[in-house]
């Protein structure tokens, strides 16, 4: 028997239109927000194809970018908690790299049930705890 070729664009656009069916029969407006430390050009590029891809989903974008090559982490601790504390964003990413800051400290800091890509050690934890369907093999 051979192999059928998939093609990813029809696959994407199918997905596309089932997350812009679930938006429309939400009663709110879902909103990512997303945190930059830096001017890596290449993170600026994925942060335009996230904020693209959320807004052809019906998903509103707020972006902080801190363009200072060091910010203070309290600033940056600061917005993420604001985000935390906003019943209005329901999701947020940290971009990496995160120029000096340590990358784990601020992925901490994002709320769990709002830790978009699942990677705070509480999500990851969880993750491994409850999930009937994570089996950790022993490495050979």
């Amino acid at each position: 028997m051979l192999g059928q070729i998939l093609y990813g664009a029809p696959v994407a656009e199918k997905i596309r239109e089932q997350i812009q069916a679930e938006m429309k029969a939400l009663r709110v407006t879902p909103t990512l927000g997303i945190v930059s430390v830096g001017n890596d050009s290449d993170y600026h590029s994925y942060r335009g194809q996230v904020t693209t891809l959320a807004k052809s989903v019906s998903i509103k974008v707020r972006s902080v970018i801190f363009t200072a090559r060091s910010p203070s982490e309290h600033v940056v601790l600061g917005a993420i908690q604001q985000w935390n504390d906003d019943s209005s964003v329901h999701g947020i990413i940290v971009m990496r790299p995160a120029g000096t800051l340590p990358i784990a400290l601020l992925i901490d800091a994002v709320a769990q049930e709002k830790d978009v890509e699942g990677v705070s050690n509480s999500s990851l934890c969880e993750l491994l705890i409850y999930s009937q369907y994570m089996h950790l093999a022993p490495p050979i």
